[in-house]
């Protein structure tokens, strides 16, 4: 039975708690009365500046996090850029109207809040009195990944982001009592945020404020329980060879499929438990499993109605009565199901329908091969398929031509002869976005 007790954002910074410590920093601890000073204060700036929309380009948690509050409290809109490069902020830059940023950029023409760890120093009260006010209708807005299409930008309040944490705080906070929160993700995507801002926060647990880029820096953490946020391709790509951190007591992954084989490997190297969420940025949390070779359970809530060609999703979470979603689901009779691709990766080649996804499935069966993303592009007027493979070491000097003209054959032999891809690449890495997601648009262009 766990002692832990849920915090809604509007208790995040109460006075009461002014001694708990919010986040673990390279310069200290943060505590929510630091937090609550530096907050109102950036919250008095943003108020002298007009303009609803801030765009908010920070990875450092308690940054991000001081950012999130005096946005909401100046009674202005967040809006979460999945990059913060000077060339990506101006080409977006009809979204945002202010820019908070760990660094300033130069030739763009909007005012701009440079954030730095020092300010939470900088302000020192004994006992501040601080009223932030925040709002279950502040929102805050950011793309999806596009890993199927172009990215989109989607809006949230804060009353359906806490509602959503309050159904992963009834499943996680028996498993996290005690540990401390650290992450490989970034916070301007769903998961991130729900997991790496809004999960330590709402479960009164300290966050470790930096993300971990490395296998090393995972095994360097200081002794203690932490819980992961991490992703498919940070697990995927870990050095299983160096000691493991046994101080991992949980780790969390989203954003995309986590195969079995990972999982497993993950857990055998770390004894961690398992807690996979099944989701999008539209939908937020629909699903979760804790245990390999197992399908996913719905949150408490979420219903999945099938269509003539999708379902509808109907959720608490959600702002719309339902939502279409094209995920491909089945289902079993205890009421879990198992995603198996999108219906809009099933296309029409001379009147035969072919699944992408079968098709990147048998790729990821054969033995030389590591990964895999299937797309179709266009070659003159006709449409085709193209795969894109990332080979085991074993296999990086091998021809590729032999190679090629072989996984044609296994997916022919297997598939058909439609779903044969005409053309295979081969890669070191596959192309990801900001979020460690393929990107459709990227992985197309390689075929043009």
């Amino acid at each position: 039975m766990s002692t832990l007790k849920f915090i809604p954002p509007q208790q995040w910074l109460d006075p009461a708690r002014s001694e708990t410590v919010l986040f673990d920093t390279p310069r200290g601890a943060i505590k929510v009365s630091s937090m609550a000073l530096a907050a109102e204060a950036l919250s008095a700036r943003l108020r002298l500046l007009s303009g609803q929309r801030v765009a908010l380009c920070v990875q450092d948690s308690a940054l991000f996090t001081l950012g999130l509050i005096a946005i909401w409290d100046a009674h202005k809109e967040a809006i979460l850029l999945p990059e913060g490069a000077a060339g990506f902020l101006q080409a977006h830059r009809q979204y945002f109207d202010i820019l908070l940023h760990e660094e300033e950029v130069s030739a763009l023409d909007c005012p701009q809040i440079a954030l730095h760890l020092d300010c939470f120093s900088k302000l020192k009260v004994t006992t501040p009195q601080v009223h932030l006010e925040l709002e279950e209708y502040s929102a805050i807005s950011f793309f999806t990944s596009g890993s199927t299409g172009a990215p989109k930008l989607v809006r949230k309040t804060l009353a359906l982001l806490t509602r959503e944490n309050k159904l992963i705080f009834d499943k996680l906070a028996s498993k996290l009592e005690g540990t401390q929160v650290c992450a490989t993700v970034y916070p301007q995507h769903l998961f991130g945020l729900t997991f790496r801002i809004f999960l330590p926060l709402c479960f009164g647990l300290t966050a470790r404020s930096r993300i971990i880029h490395y296998t090393e820096e995972l095994c360097a953490l200081y002794p203690g329980r932490y819980f992961l946020v991490t992703s498919p391709v940070f697990i995927h790509h870990l050095d299983f060879k160096l000691k493991a951190p046994q101080q991992i007591v949980c780790f969390s992954s989203a954003g995309g499929f986590l195969p079995d084989k990972d999982a497993q490997a993950m857990i055998d190297w770390s004894g961690a438990d398992l807690f996979e969420i099944y989701g999008s940025t539209e939908s937020g949390v629909m699903g979760w499993r804790d245990k390999p070779h197992t399908h996913f359970t719905p949150f408490p809530g979420v219903n999945f109605v099938m269509g003539q060609q999708s379902y509808q999703l109907h959720s608490p979470i959600i702002a719309e009565s339902e939502l279409t979603i094209n995920d491909i689901l089945e289902f079993y009779p205890d009421g879990s199901f198992r995603p198996f691709g999108r219906f809009d990766s099933i296309v029409k080649l001379d009147d035969k329908r072919v699944s992408l996804s079968a098709i990147k499935r048998c790729l990821l069966t054969c033995p030389e091969v590591d990964d895999a993303e299937v797309v179709t592009y266009k070659a003159g007027e006709r449409l085709c398929i193209g795969a894109v493979v990332v080979l085991k070491p074993e296999y990086a000097a091998a021809a590729h031509m032999p190679l090629m003209q072989h996984l044609r054959a296994v997916i022919g032999a297997s598939l058909g002869e439609k779903c044969r891809p005409r053309r295979i690449l081969f890669c070191e890495h596959m192309p990801q976005n900001s979020m460690g997601k393929r990107n459709l648009s990227a992985l197309q262009e390689l075929f043009a």
